[in-house]
């Protein structure tokens, strides 16, 4: 197990391992479109790039890194969490938006298109009807285990 998931590079198959407790992984925003997980700081000048970006991100194709300064996506200022929501709210997989960031301490300006990834957020749903192994194996992991 250690070889393979905690030094190595295999990955967990949760969904799998939800399934026998009768639970579903499912996209949390199916079809969403998304710039990508990073974390942001806000300001009036734009959002700080505070976080690495993942190379499977859009914001990482786009060439954004940690430190850059996000000023405006489809021409809308993102200067608050609700600005950068919105910024993308309604868009899809697939759509293209025009990103404005700024690195070196506003040296160097860029303007590129992005394209939007799948949304990556998922949700964990409870399924409907459960197996009498799935019961068993919930109850098991779940269930009270006071005496």
């Amino acid at each position: 197990f250690f070889a393979r998931f905690i030094t190595g590079r295999d990955v967990v198959d949760y969904a799998a391992l939800l399934r026998l407790a009768g639970f579903e992984l499912r996209p949390a925003r199916p079809n969403a479109g998304s710039l990508g997980t990073v974390q942001l700081g806000y300001d009036s000048t734009g959002a700080r790039v505070r976080s690495a970006v993942y190379t499977s991100d859009p914001l990482y194709t786009a060439g954004v890194e940690r430190g850059d300064l996000l000023v405006s996506v489809d021409g809308v200022p993102i200067t608050s969490p609700e600005a950068w929501q919105g910024a993308v709210a309604g868009k899809r997989a697939g759509d293209t938006v025009s990103l404005v960031f700024i690195r070196d301490a506003g040296e160097t300006r860029h303007e590129v298109q992005v394209t939007l990834s799948q949304d990556a957020r998922l949700v964990v749903v409870p399924m409907d009807q459960l197996t009498s192994a799935q019961q068993a194996f919930r109850a098991a992991w779940l269930g009270s285990k006071a005496r």
